[in-house]
């Protein structure tokens, strides 16, 4: 599954046309992000998804997310873990749809993580924690030797402290800047 799904990521990403990227910059990702990340929109493969939990999801190819933004989470070394599918912003209402493989499970994930970012961090960068992938538009007006993750939610889990506590350099510090609504404050503290 894990080739199958980054295959299909790439391909998304290579084949995104100027508006789909106008909205990932329109909602404040930074263009090295969206190249880094390989931020698309989903185009399902000719063959099917080896994975029944996708299939079952998403369909056979993926064609429940055909053409929603497809924004994939890394492992710090860059290896696929997972990935969010939100749908078109002219529909409805947002619908987000999320598959991750067996290893997101003991894995820390955030969004935003690349092999680029994960230099930084070991370079001494402060870590910016925001809740989700668009709230990385922080990424603009922190400083440049810093990085801004997102946690997947107004939540740090137990593998995602692990992560920080391991790979924190001596003297960086994590800021959290989760939203400012109820559950973003209860969360940040």
């Amino acid at each position: 599954m894990k080739s199958w799904l980054e295959e299909s990521i790439l391909n998304s990403h290579q084949s995104m046309d100027e508006d789909s990227l106008g909205y990932y910059l329109g909602r404040g990702i930074p263009s090295w992000m969206v190249a880094a990340l390989k931020m698309g929109v989903f185009i399902p493969p000719d063959t099917q998804a080896p994975d029944k939990d996708f299939v079952n999801k998403q369909g056979y190819h993926g064609e429940e997310v055909s053409g929603w933004f497809s924004i994939p989470v890394w492992t710090p070394s860059g290896k696929i873990l997972g990935v969010e599918f939100r749908n078109p912003p002219v529909s409805e209402k947002k619908k987000v749809r999320k598959f991750f493989l067996p290893e997101a499970n003991w894995t820390a994930s955030f969004m935003g993580m690349c092999p680029e970012v994960m230099q930084k961090i070991a370079d001494g960068a402060d870590i910016w924690l925001a809740e989700g992938i668009f709230d990385l538009c922080i990424a603009h007006v922190i400083p440049s030797k810093d990085v801004a993750l997102g946690c997947g939610g107004a939540k740090i889990s137990a593998p995602q402290k692990e992560f920080l506590k391991r790979f924190l350099r001596k003297g960086s510090v994590v800021k959290v800047v989760f939203d400012e609504d109820q559950t973003g404050r209860e969360h940040s503290e």
